[in-house]
């Protein structure tokens, strides 16, 4: 949050936080641009909220199928 924060105040921007949070799970290619230091578990998270909107979306699929999707 603070990274994202200080970099939207840097360029000038006034998004709040939460908005920049969710500017991450809908644009998961943003997260490449974070500073290292909080890449990684930025992207672990992005990845498993993708893989349960993936899961979700399939024919047929149930809550389990989400939650072995992001179980997996």
């Amino acid at each position: 949050r603070r990274t994202l924060r200080a970099e939207e105040v840097a360029l000038g921007g006034g998004r709040a936080s939460d908005a920049l949070l969710a500017e991450l799970v809908t644009d998961p290619d943003r997260v490449d641009a974070l500073p290292t230091a909080v890449r990684r578990p930025v992207r672990r998270v992005v990845d498993v909220l993708a893989a349960a909107a993936t899961a979700g979306r399939a024919t047929g699929a149930t809550v389990l199928d989400v939650l072995w999707a992001v179980w997996d």
